[in-house]
């Protein structure tokens, strides 16, 4: 108020649907997202209404697309896939039933329709193909559809143990010498706590047991805003070669939007 510069709003997000803004600002915008093809609007423009009629749109609107890019490539595994892909995953299904026959207060019961069979029948209906012979994997996502909305951290602990085991039986592919880093995403503080301590039971008990982890550590690091800064910034410290030792970061989603992690 009071100047004779516009007014600029810019919405900015990696995942925000920004047609709905468009729409919002401007009902009858030229801006079209199919296919991501766009008619960029300009200032203030005539344009031909609904009804027919040219009507003067009251916002300037822009629509403007920035393509991402990475250094790797990036390869995208879903629940179904790591359910098939790691033969030994264990996935608990609801709590069992007080002698009452009420679950857990606390805990919400969710999708109780979930049976394997029901699971199996659904994923037909959407047209989802999963490459599965036998009921297991039906019964693992029958699991996971009606466990309660808490952190598996057995899950996560299995899956970082699966890609030590890939890795064991690779020749390493990094021509440094250094192993990938792992980032795990949590939804807070109390879950990085979680997992923090299962991945250093999981290596404890494996280095009795299994090859990989003899000769394996793991620098663990926990990143959230209660964590200071300059304990934060040694996710940025490099491993060093050769030395078998992998950095697992397990994150709220502070580092999600604007963390770039190097090894």
């Amino acid at each position: 108020q009071g100047t004779t510069e516009p007014l600029k709003i810019v919405l900015m997000s990696a995942t925000i649907d920004a047609s709905n803004f468009v729409k919002y600002f401007d009902p009858d915008s030229k801006i079209r997202f199919n296919n991501m093809t766009t008619n960029i609007c300009g200032e203030s423009e005539i344009i031909q209404g609904s009804t027919g009629n040219s009507t003067v749109s009251p916002y300037s609107v822009s629509f403007l697309q920035i393509e991402g890019k990475t250094n790797y490539p990036i390869y995208e595994y879903f629940i179904e896939d790591i359910c098939q892909e790691i033969p030994s995953i264990v996935v608990s299904g609801p709590l069992p039933k007080s002698r009452g026959g009420r679950n857990n207060a606390m805990v919400q019961e969710r999708n109780p329709w979930a049976s394997a069979d029901a699971v199996k029948a659904k994923y037909h209906e959407l047209g989802l193909r999963i490459n599965t012979v036998n009921n297991r994997t039906w019964k693992l996502l029958s699991n996971i559809l009606q466990r309660p909305f808490q952190l598996d951290v057995a899950l996560v602990c299995e899956v970082v143990e699966h890609i030590e085991t890939l890795e064991a039986a690779t020749p390493e592919s990094d021509t440094d010498g250094r192993l990938g880093s792992i980032l795990i995403f949590v939804p807070g503080w109390q879950d990085i706590t979680s997992v923090i301590k299962g991945l250093e039971m999981t290596l404890k008990d494996r280095r009795k047991q299994r090859g990989w982890a003899r000769n394996r550590a793991w620098n663990i690091l926990p990143l959230h805003s209660m964590v200071p800064q300059k304990e934060q910034m040694k996710i940025f410290d490099l491993e060093d070669p050769h030395s078998g030792r992998r950095k697992i970061i397990v994150s709220t989603v502070l580092a999600e939007t604007s963390v770039r992690n190097f090894h």
